[in-house]
């Protein structure tokens, strides 16, 4: 799988706030447009480009702060990060997109979707943070992983960036495209984090118009969320994907993307 990653374009767009880093494959007028997680990159998704591609027109950004695209000019919340994808649309004339975000990313597409339904064709959430009471998101402000990693004389901070890599029980070369990404990040790679635990996605749920698609792994500890966002948008597809964990994308993508094609042949079927 990994020989097909050379397949894989990358470009840069300007948006208002700098430049933005992407990575594209594929010559459908049909645009996938894929959101990775926090602590990640498009390099998120190298594996699952090349399946898509033949079908779609696949997009995966860099968010502002991650991998290669430019810092944001401050701390960012949901809606900004919101407003960071529509400018890198705009930037590449998509007028509309099928839109997956994988976990604080879902709450992205969510912002994009309530707020610009005209520019989302399909929605597919992996792994949406989603809870009953804001009181339970904020909670995890606390949590040791979600702390800012400041950079130390003596390197320790690369240790750090390796432990928050390997949370997951990843293999070791999936921990280390992982720990790259954080490196990448710095001191801020924690603030779409932030973000995330501070967005009350419920209320937003049922004012999603367009075909949805939930998407879950049966390992990943969002697996509450997404059974709580079933519930709440109207008319939407709910798959779990058996052995699937938060990196599911780097870790099993044929099985991703093989629940992914058929909600995007007939999102309406």
């Amino acid at each position: 799988m990994d020989e097909l990653k050379g397949k894989i374009r990358r470009a840069y767009t300007d948006i208002p706030e700098g430049q933005m880093h992407y990575r594209f494959q594929g010559e459908s007028s049909k645009t996938v447009l894929l959101l990775h997680m926090v602590g990640s990159s498009s390099d998120e998704f190298t594996r699952i480009i090349p399946l898509l591609s033949e079908n779609y027109r696949v997009i995966a950004p860099d968010h502002l702060g991650f991998g290669a695209s430019d810092m944001p000019p401050r701390e960012y919340e949901i809606p900004d990060y919101a407003r960071s994808i529509l400018g890198f649309m705009d930037s590449l004339d998509i007028e509309k997109a099928s839109i997956l975000g994988h976990h604080a990313a879902a709450q992205i597409a969510v912002e994009i979707a309530v707020t610009c339904p005209d520019r989302v064709e399909s929605l597919i959430l992996s792994g949406i943070p989603c809870s009953r009471d804001p009181a339970e998101r904020l909670a995890k402000l606390s949590a040791p992983y979600m702390q800012r990693v400041e950079v130390k004389r003596d390197g320790s901070h690369l240790m750090e960036y390796w432990a928050r890599a390997n949370r997951f029980g990843e293999s070791v070369q999936v921990c280390n495209e992982r720990a790259l990404d954080y490196f990448k990040a710095g001191p801020r790679g924690e603030e779409m984090h932030w973000a995330a635990a501070k967005y009350h996605a419920l209320p937003k749920l049922s004012s999603i118009a367009c075909p949805t698609l939930l998407l879950c792994g049966s390992e990943d500890w969002m697996l509450p969320g997404s059974e709580i966002a079933k519930e709440v948008i109207p008319g939407n597809k709910f798959v779990i994907i058996e052995g699937g964990t938060v990196i599911m994308n780097r870790e099993i993508p044929e099985r991703v993307a093989a629940a992914i094609f058929p909600f995007l042949k007939s999102p309406r079927g």
